[in-house]
C-alpha cells in the first residue's frame, strides 16, 4: 500500500529531485489521488497542480544525534 500524504507534508518530486524541497498544499479527493505541491527553495511562487502520489517521495527527518540533553 502506498503512502497517503497529508497537506504540510515535506516532499520531493520523483523526475525532478534536484528541485529540492515541496510542500503538499492541497489534495483532490480523486481515483487516483492527486496533490498539489508547492516548492519551497524559491523565491517567488511556484505550485505544481495534479500530481499522482507515485511522483512524489517521502522526505525523511534524520535525527541528530549531538541535540541529547545529557551532553
Amino acid at each position: 500500500m502506498r503512502k497517503k500524504f497529508k497537506v504540510g507534508d515535506k516532499v520531493k518530486l520523483r523526475n525532478y529531485r534536484s528541485w529540492g524541497l515541496c510542500e503538499i498544499t492541497s489534495i483532490y479527493k480523486e481515483t487516483p489521488r492527486k496533490y498539489t505541491v508547492r516548492l519551497l527553495d524559491v523565491d517567488c511562487t511556484a505550485y505544481w497542480c495534479r500530481i499522482k502520489g507515485n511522483e512524489l517521495l517521502e522526505v525523511k527527518r534524520r535525527r541528530n544525534r549531538r541535540t541529547r540533553g545529557d551532553q
